[in-house]
C-alpha cells in the first residue's frame, strides 16, 4: 500500500509541475516508476527535493521561514484533520500506519494517507503567492487556505470535492484491508 501512496504522490508532483518545468516532471515520473516496497530508495525524498525547488525556486527548502512554507504547513493541516476525522469515523486506529510508524505520531495512518493529496494544497499555496507577503498568514489568507477541502477533484473520472475525496480514499484503504487487496483510490490530477 505504501508503494501505491508513494507512487500516486509523485505521479501527481509530475502532472502540476510539468506545467512549469518539463525536465523536472520527466524526472518525477522516471521516479515513479522506481519506487519499491516501503520506498527502499527513498524515491519520495528524491522527488519532494526536486519538485520544491522546480516549484518555488533553486534557493527554496522546506525548512526555511517563509509565507510559502507557513501557508503549506497550514494547508496541510487542514487536508491532515479531515483525513483523521475519515479515519476515526471509519473505526481505523489512525495510529497505525503503512508507511509512517512514529511511537509520539498518534496521526502515523493520516500522515500516509494524506500524501496524494497535498499536491493540492501545493497548488492553491503556488496560486496565493506573493513576494511582498509576510511569514505570518493573515486571516483572510488563512479563510482561503480552509477552502481546500471544497475545492473539485477527480477520482476514476468522477467529480468529488477534495473533502468527500478523501473520505473515499480511506474507505478504499479500509475496504483493501477487508479484502486482502489494495484497492487505494486517490484523487489523481
Amino acid at each position: 500500500m505504501w508503494q501505491n501512496i508513494i507512487k500516486t504522490k509523485i505521479k501527481n508532483q509530475a502532472k502540476f509541475i510539468s506545467k512549469f518545468d518539463s525536465k523536472v516532471a520527466d524526472e518525477l515520473i522516471n521516479l515513479s516508476k522506481k519506487v519499491l516496497l516501503a520506498d527502499a530508495k527513498n524515491c519520495e525524498a528524491t522527488a519532494a527535493q526536486k519538485y520544491f525547488k522546480a516549484l518555488f525556486g533553486t534557493n527554496f527548502s522546506r525548512e526555511s521561514l517563509c509565507w510559502q512554507n507557513s501557508a503549506l504547513n497550514y494547508v496541510y493541516a487542514i487536508i491532515r484533520s479531515a483525513v483523521v476525522r475519515n479515519i476515526v469515523s471509519s473505526g481505523l486506529l489512525p495510529i497505525f500506519g503503512v508507511g509512517h510508524d512514529n511511537i509520539f505520531n498518534n496521526f502515523n495512518l493520516a500522515d500516509d494517507l494524506m500524501e496524494p493529496y497535498r499536491i493540492y494544497g501545493d497548488r492553491l499555496v503556488l496560486s496565493l503567492v506573493d513576494d511582498d507577503k509576510d511569514i505570518f498568514l493573515s486571516t483572510k489568507e488563512k479563510a482561503n487556505l480552509v477552502g481546500i477541502l471544497k475545492d473539485s477533484v477527480k477520482i476514476a473520472g468522477k467529480k468529488f470535492s477534495l473533502a468527500m475525496a478523501i473520505t473515499k480514499s480511506v474507505q478504499s484503504y479500509k475496504n483493501s484491508l477487508n479484502n486482502g487487496v489494495c484497492e487505494l483510490e486517490f484523487a489523481e490530477l
